[in-house]
């Protein structure tokens, strides 16, 4: 047994002091600060990018706070399902409006804190009745924090921090983590405040499901806290499972707008058309993939180019799912040695096990039958990172106590390396966060590395526009469409870049194929009637504004037939249009441009 505190004699007995117990919780939270500080100093000036536009910069919900106040039913499932993380936006829109500096604060302050719970977690183990013999808290505290600090420094999370709108996952993680921590504090406490802690853990578990789907998983994993460590055969143990069972239906209610009869119809939750068992199947050498990136992150990227895997006899299928299903089996063995163990290894061995099945049932939300969009994607480690680390760390400890006063295993020696680790994790974190830098630098960073996403030279291609390089953006427009045929915003994008050359009948070209593809693209409409108007073919541009207006209520759109209007001369009705493109958006700066023309004309003719 590893005795690394200091012993006293009380009756007869060895007791280990812990006198030091909050010094050294205080001094690993301020540790823990600091690495994650370092890590990501170079992260608090990263632009918005890709699905921050959509989710933060353009979503008017976020500007707004009558649509948190006003519960009233809700179309947007994305809204409904995320309510709480889109609540965190609204809070940060509010005070730095669209200053990046303040969100890159919050969302670094989240990562640092599930640092710290990681930590708070494993200690909450050291109160349960599979614990009530152990006397080497000092020791599990060093675990504790070892884990907690691979965790804070693993560039694996960048794309859950850095990432402003990958707050959901980061956000969620921290109510998962508080969730089970008052769900073991509720289990292990004796006095009359158990109620309180339970009825805590059932609050958060609500407010997480609101966050992120992948809370949905939370009352599995207590489950698992149950089974692992609490032991107890009590009369009445049902009545504190069976709670959290049903909160489980609440992520599948939001999915159909809490129309029960719908949930019990509905077969079809996915986001994406790949079928359950390719996704699946592909799934088992995707986990071989995020396995290999916590072990060696390097080649991360925002849109990986992974191939579908459409048999289940493919190399990488097989070798995946055999890799998983050792790493299972190791779990099982490792529960019944802690079982049979009378040394301190088999309390680590219970947390491997525990840290192994966190891992497989936090991943299986996003990695399991439901289908999403992308078949690998960085963020979704987030939450099953914690399991990792616990596990990986529970192993070195095991090691540690059976190999004794080896030399090579001594606890200086382990604890200056994973020093070393984490120090290097920290670089390599702060290197990786050079991608985000800009837009450019991030989707340049994606096709460098995996040349055959469509959705990367797609992005390339807009940021190069934005520069005004309009021939490069083309080229990358061409190679997207290319990749993927019938790329209806490539086509849209494409064309929009060819007007911008002034090569307008290669512009309508573009849209007519963006039309043809989607009749109900209304920006592709816009776009066509924006052509027309140069070519002042007035009639054809106002039919092409209002078939965009028939689809959705578009300002780009009201404005176009108020410009039409003007030419024509009606300039009241025009001022009228640019006042309605002013109210869908009220920072377009066009349509206000468009309306003062329009004024000045008025008096000009007076």
């Amino acid at each position: 047994m590893i005795q690394d505190e200091k012993a006293v004699l009380k009756n007869g007995e060895m007791h280990f002091s812990e006198d030091n117990s909050l010094s050294d919780i205080l001094l690993h939270f301020l540790i823990l600060c600091i690495i994650g500080i370092f890590a990501y100093s170079n992260s608090f000036n990263v632009p918005f990018s890709y699905d921050d536009f959509q989710n933060i910069v353009d979503y008017k919900k976020v500007k707004d706070f009558k649509y948190f106040i006003h519960l009233l039913p809700d179309n947007d499932y994305g809204f409904r399902s995320r309510y709480i993380g889109y609540l965190t936006f609204a809070l940060n829109y509010w005070v730095n409006g669209l200053s990046v500096r303040g969100y890159h604060i919050v969302n670094l302050s989240i990562h640092i804190s599930n640092s710290f719970l990681m930590y708070i977690i494993v200690m909450a183990m050291a109160k349960t009745r599979f614990f009530s013999d152990f006397t080497c808290n000092k020791s599990l505290r060093r675990m504790a924090f070892f884990a907690a600090a691979l965790f804070v420094s693993h560039p694996i999370q960048t794309q859950s921090v850095t990432y402003i709108v990958q707050r959901f996952e980061s956000l969620a993680t921290m109510f998962y983590l508080l969730s089970i921590i008052f769900y073991i504090k509720a289990r292990t406490d004796t006095s009359a405040r158990k109620f309180f802690y339970y009825i805590t853990s059932l609050a958060i578990t609500i407010v997480a499901m609101k966050t992120k789907e992948i809370a949905f998983t939370i009352p599995i994993t207590a489950l698992a806290v149950e089974f692992l460590f609490i032991e107890k055969k009590e009369k009445g143990r049902f009545t504190f499972i069976f709670p959290m069972l049903l909160l489980m239906l609440i992520i599948p209610l939001t999915i159909v707008n809490g129309d029960i009869f719908n949930l019990l119809n509905s077969h079809k939750i996915a986001s994406s058309n790949i079928s359950q068992y390719q996704y699946l199947i592909t799934q088992f050498s995707v986990i071989l993939t995020y396995f290999m990136l916590l072990f060696c992150p390097v080649d991360q990227c925002l849109d990986y180019d992974y191939p579908l895997s459409t048999s289940f006899f493919q190399i990488k299928v097989v070798l995946g799912l055999a890799v998983i299903l050792v790493i299972i089996a190791r779990a099982i063995y490792s529960y019944y040695r802690s079982k049979e163990s009378e040394g301190p290894d088999k309390y680590y061995l219970r947390l491997f096990t525990f840290g192994t099945m966190w891992f497989f049932i936090t991943i299986s939300v996003q990695s399991g039958l439901v289908p999403l969009m992308d078949l690998i994607i960085e963020h979704r480690l987030y939450l099953p990172s914690i399991g990792f680390f616990i596990a990986l760390l529970s192993i070195i400890e095991v090691i540690k106590i059976r190999k004794g006063t080896d030399k090579l295993f001594s606890v200086i020696r382990i604890e200056v390396l994973l020093a070393i680790v984490i120090v290097v994790l920290c670089i390599t974190t702060i290197h990786r966060n050079r991608a985000w830098q800009t837009p450019f630098t991030l989707w340049e960073d994606v096709v460098k590395k995996h040349p055959n996403t469509a959705r990367g030279r797609y992005n390339l291609g807009i940021e190069y526009s934005r520069t005004g390089r309009f021939d490069d953006a083309v080229i990358q427009y061409e190679k997207a469409i290319t990749i993927k045929p019938g790329y209806v915003e490539a086509y849209h994008n494409m064309g929009l870049a060819f007007m911008n050359k002034g090569s307008l009948d290669k512009a309508i070209w573009c849209f007519v194929m963006a039309i043809g593809l989607n009749p109900q693209y209304a920006d592709a409409y816009v776009a066509y009637g924006n052509v027309l108007l140069k070519q002042n073919k007035l009639a054809e541009a106002m039919e092409n504004y209002k078939k965009a207006l028939e689809i959705t209520p578009s300002p780009e759109a009201v404005n176009g037939v108020g410009v039409v209007m003007g030419l024509r001369g009606d300039f009241k009705g025009a001022i009228e249009m640019f006042d309605k493109a002013l109210s869908l958006k009220k920072d377009y700066k066009e349509a206000a441009d468009n309306k003062q023309v329009a004024l000045s004309l008025i008096k000009g003719n007076k």
